[in-house]
């Protein structure tokens, strides 16, 4: 019994079984303490948020409209931000090649006087 109970084994095992078993009644007893607040409906739309269609047409608000809104802003920020990077490394790139054919035009020179 003094073998079975100092064996690698059993420790794994009351081990695995204490840590659950805690975790189960940790949980338990704290569950009622959550209180979950969903953002969104299933539509997309924010909950106390309903769209406003009476009255003049700059009073409209839609939830749905303003979404994609936002998401147009973001793709034209991001496509900006990416022209951008594209003109640096165009820079960069031409700037390498005016290099290079500074370096060869002062090769074909040296070539030029030495012959």
């Amino acid at each position: 019994m003094k073998h079975l109970l100092s064996s690698k084994v059993i420790f794994v095992i009351l081990g695995g079984l204490i840590y659950i078993g805690v975790t189960m009644w940790t949980l338990y007893y704290s569950v009622g303490k959550w209180e979950f607040k969903p953002n969104q409906k299933a539509d997309g739309t924010q909950i106390g948020v309903t769209p406003n269609l009476e009255g003049a047409s700059w009073n409209y608000r839609n939830p749905e409209l303003e979404l994609l809104v936002q998401e147009l802003k973001k793709s034209k920020y991001d496509i900006k931000k990416e022209k951008e990077d594209l003109e640096l490394l165009q820079k960069r790139v031409q700037k390498d090649i005016d290099q290079l054919s500074s370096i060869t035009n002062r090769m074909r020179n040296l070539q030029d006087k030495f012959e």
